[in-house]
């Protein structure tokens, strides 16, 4: 599994995204990637995007919606030959974004983005998820888990140092957000339905599933590597996966490694 980020504009850069448990996972820097293209990134948007941003109070957030689906839109394209600007999206009942059309050769996506930073998510015929968050010490992290964790996620984490247990948190929480963000579901689906590795340096593993218990064995789950600071995870129905990373940037073309 490539652990490395990939510098690149366009999907399009990109070898080609196959239906044998392949995952392509892109990092973007929103606020870096909307300077100077508002007029471009705007352009691409749909009626009904333009009025979701318009819902924004502050600026800056509704730039960052703006690059994120315009983003959103260029790697699509990439992937699907289909034009950014005619992409059209449903939702399912829980709200996740699918495409609109046929075309799209089973390609299947999910975003996370906190702050400036987002995070892209595509497969073919394979459910996938996502999530990101910034670590984040100013709530209580304990009270949160007895609310949504299971007993036994919530007595590992009280039973870690101090110094372990935000970490601990966040490695839960997106681990468990992507896998319910990858079935589709997201919070009507309750996180205490399923247990997953949690402690700090310990592999991304699902434990066990409480509502079938022979559905561990069909989801894979994984952390994406990212600026200190946040955490983030995918989640993936299906297992040998073959995964790898990007950064998306716009103002550089052709590939380089850090």
């Amino acid at each position: 599994m490539t652990t490395e980020p990939v510098y690149l504009h366009a999907a399009s850069e990109v070898g080609p995204l196959e239906s044998c448990g392949m995952i392509h996972v892109w990092h973007a820097m929103l606020d870096s990637a909307f300077a100077g293209r508002r007029e471009y990134f705007e352009g691409l948007l749909s009626p009904d995007e333009h009025e979701r941003a318009g819902r924004y109070h502050f600026e800056k957030d509704r730039n960052r919606f703006v690059a994120a689906r315009a983003i959103l839109r260029t790697l699509i394209e990439g992937y699907s030959g289909l034009d950014a600007r005619r992409i059209t999206f449903k939702y399912n009942r829980y709200g996740k974004p699918l495409l609109e059309s046929d075309d799209g050769q089973d390609l299947v996506f999910n975003v996370s983005h906190s702050g400036e930073r987002a995070l892209y998510v595509f497969a073919r015929g394979m459910p996938v998820g996502v999530d990101l968050e910034r670590l984040r010490s100013d709530v209580d992290h304990s009270q949160i888990a007895r609310r949504f964790f299971t007993a036994d996620e919530t007595s590992v984490l009280e039973k870690l140092p101090e110094e372990q247990r935000l970490d601990a948190f966040f490695n839960g929480w997106t681990r468990k957000e992507a896998l319910i963000k990858a079935m589709g579901q997201g919070l009507a689906f309750g996180l205490n339905s399923f247990d997953v590795s949690l402690r700090p340096g310990e592999p991304p593993v699902l434990l066990r599933t409480r509502y079938d218990e022979d559905d561990v064995e069909h989801w894979a789950i994984g952390d994406i590597p990212v600026e200190s600071g946040y955490k983030a995870a995918f989640a993936a129905r299906g297992q040998d996966l073959n995964v790898l990373f990007y950064v998306f940037d716009p103002d550089q073309a052709g590939t380089v490694y850090p």
